[in-house]
């Protein structure tokens, strides 16, 4: 009678500690997910802002399913974006092509040169297009200045006599090619040039050398996405080259805005973070508590008072700190316009999401055994080679998780680009609200976010199949 009561006592025990966790899902993630998929399939109304779907009657229940906001959200003022859209998909296809094949080539040539300061030199030549493109539009605005009926080219043309009307071809189709593939190539070089420079190479490593076996397919893969991605989700080269557009107010804009700002603030994090998550796992462990105590502060304060204070220090005018401190300093003699635009989104962004970046970075670099830099550095390997050949490959789940815990949430945020970034950078996250609060219409703001909890279905499944391999491993 004892072992019995003592096995029931140990089932319900077991089943206890797994049932709190699932209980809290159900309650926390799955009950409101069905609660707004029934609000996206109802029939959207004023007041109330849907319908029910259960029709009672005395003898029967009848479910009304209402599709109508899905078909809205594609079909988008009866396709009237279909033409624009297929135009930039023509141009994202082709673009990724050449990016890939012409930055697969690029990245053996660098490999090829074994001369460390150079490549370096030409890697960052290679990524400044990429920079400005993504930080300052100055890339698009510079070929727009450039290459337009009325930009620097045709005016010098038409000044020397040379011409004596605008060469409509530095408008034309091909330089608008010509300027999406200098400005994104560096997505591909990059992960292409370091996987290949990790392998050894003979003196005869030449072109005619290449095999479909031997190529990076997966750093080509990501390079392909990476390119399609930002092509197809802005205009920075083809608008001031007169490049047809569409309204902004395409429900599919939203969406790759989104993909864009989370796809480049986790790679910033990363970038930034890394570094500091290195620093502070080799500190002294006296302190690394500290450290990490600076790093997690800021969290404490509730994000909206941050984010207002971001807004007080990228204020436009004279009022902003930012731009005190710069005419103080005598850089600039007019105020800089930072706030309201896309940079202080990113600003506000990665201050947000950098600790969580830099907290799973922390757990994986601070459990690795430094003999193995110091063995590689006996058998004469550099710093940086044996940082990048020993340390980086060890620290990948680090990187997936901080990657993940960071691009999921910026995916739906709403509060930060709404007060930094203003009106015209527009998110799924302010569509969702807009939809809901502004417009009444709960069932198409209800089917925006069940679309966008499928896209996230891919990274949070990444995430749990690098997290099932952390505990096999284990």
């Amino acid at each position: 009678m004892n072992t019995r009561l003592l096995t029931f006592a140990t089932k319900l025990g077991r089943g206890s500690v797994i049932g709190i966790p699932f209980a809290w899902l159900f309650l926390f993630f799955l009950l409101p997910f069905i609660i707004v998929l029934k609000i996206s399939l109802s029939e959207g109304d004023y007041s109330p802002p849907y319908h029910a779907m259960l029709l009672w009657t005395e003898d029967q229940v009848s479910i009304v399913l209402n599709y109508y906001s899905y078909l809205s959200i594609i079909q988008d003022d009866e396709w009237s974006y279909l033409a624009p859209y297929l135009s930039m998909l023509k141009l994202a296809v082709i673009s990724t092509i050449i990016c890939v094949v012409l930055g697969y080539f690029i990245a053996r040539f660098l490999v090829k040169l074994h001369n460390e300061k150079l490549q370096k030199i030409l890697l960052w030549l290679i990524a400044l297009p990429t920079i400005l493109v993504i930080f300052l539009h100055g890339y698009a605005s510079y070929t727009g200045n450039l290459l337009a009926p009325t930009g620097i080219i045709n005016n010098f043309l038409l000044h020397t006599g040379i011409i004596s009307e605008p060469l409509a071809s530095l408008s034309s189709s091909f330089m608008i090619y010509l300027g999406v593939i200098i400005s994104h190539v560096s997505l591909v070089i990059f992960p292409v040039f370091f996987q290949l420079n990790q392998r050894e190479y003979s003196c005869d490593f030449v072109i005619q050398k290449i095999r479909i076996s031997n190529l990076p397919k997966m750093q080509l893969i990501i390079g392909a996405l990476l390119v399609f991605i930002c092509v197809i989700g802005k205009y920075l080269i083809p608008n001031p080259l007169g490049f047809e557009s569409f309204e902004s107010s395409s429900y599919l804009t939203p969406y790759l805005n989104s993909l864009e700002l989370a796809f480049f603030s986790t790679f910033f994090c990363l970038v930034i973070g890394y570094p500091m998550a290195y620093a502070i796992a080799r500190a002294p462990k006296s302190s690394q508590a500290i450290l990490l105590l600076l790093i997690v502060m800021p969290t404490w304060t509730a994000l909206l008072i941050r984010v207002y204070a971001w807004m007080t220090i990228l204020g436009n005018g004279n009022n902003g700190l930012l731009n005190q401190f710069l005419m103080g300093l005598g850089v600039i003699s007019t105020p800089i316009e930072v706030l309201n635009t896309y940079i202080a989104v990113y600003i506000g962004v990665i201050y947000a999401y950098l600790p969580f970046m830099i907290l799973p970075l922390y757990a994986n670099l601070v459990k690795h055994d430094q003999s193995l830099l110091e063995a590689a550095s006996d058998l004469g390997t550099k710093s940086l080679m044996a940082f990048w050949k020993i340390t980086v490959p060890l620290s990948k789940n680090g990187i997936i998780t901080g990657c993940m815990l960071v691009f999921i949430p910026i995916i739906g945020e709403f509060v930060i680009p709404e007060l930094l970034g203003g009106s015209e950078y527009q998110l799924i996250g302010q569509t969702i609200y807009r939809e809901y609060f502004s417009n009444n219409d709960w069932p198409r703001a209800a089917a925006l976010a069940v679309i966008m909890l499928m896209l996230l279905i891919i990274p949070i499944q990444l995430f749990n199949r690098n997290q099932s391999k952390q505990l096999e491993a284990k």
